[in-house]
């Protein structure tokens, strides 16, 4: 394997965990008191705007791609990265 595959499968490892805990999240419910922690409604998408926060991406607004990437669950990006990587080392594989 070569840098490129590690490096997908990693992102893909990343996303499988983000997907897991969220699972996880969703599944429990909170309590009267609150006192469970998780958020109610259960499943909550977490994004790059959510990790960075929005006065740090105004910039990204002009783009409208841009910000179709910002905005998408970060489990979703992290496997298309991850997707490309391992199409990369697929591509550069040297035997």
């Amino acid at each position: 394997m070569n840098k490129f595959t590690m490096i997908g499968l990693g992102a893909w490892l990343v996303s499988i965990v983000i997907v897991g805990f969220q699972a996880i999240t969703s599944l429990m419910q909170e309590g009267g008191g609150g006192d469970w922690g998780a958020p109610p409604g259960g499943w909550s998408e977490m994004a790059i705007v959510d990790l960075v926060g929005d006065e740090r991406l105004y910039w990204a607004a002009d783009f409208d791609w841009l910000v179709y990437v910002f905005t998408m669950p970060l489990y979703i990006l992290l496997f298309a990265v991850g997707l490309l990587f391992v199409i990369m080392g697929v591509v550069f594989w040297r035997k």
